[in-house]
């Protein structure tokens, strides 16, 4: 999980869920709303899902958020 702002100052959290069939998402939810926005993650797996989520930075989690869709749960 990691914790970011937007380019608002919106404070965001990103955080990993493993689907069916191994499929990865990358979900984000914002401090004090409950919005859920995701993004599937180019990763094979759970464990190479949360190496790749700890080398993104700050920039690249907001323009991954740009491109998030709400969540369908």
């Amino acid at each position: 999980m990691r914790r970011f702002r937007d380019n608002a100052g919106g404070e965001w959290t990103a955080a990993l869920w493993c689907g069916s069939y191994g499929e990865v998402l990358l979900v984000f939810s914002a401090a004090g709303r409950s919005d859920v926005f995701s993004l599937p993650l180019e990763a094979e797996s759970l464990a190479a899902a949360e190496s790749l989520l700890l080398t993104l930075d700050d920039p690249e989690l907001v323009r991954r958020l740009a491109e998030a869709r709400p969540w369908e749960h």
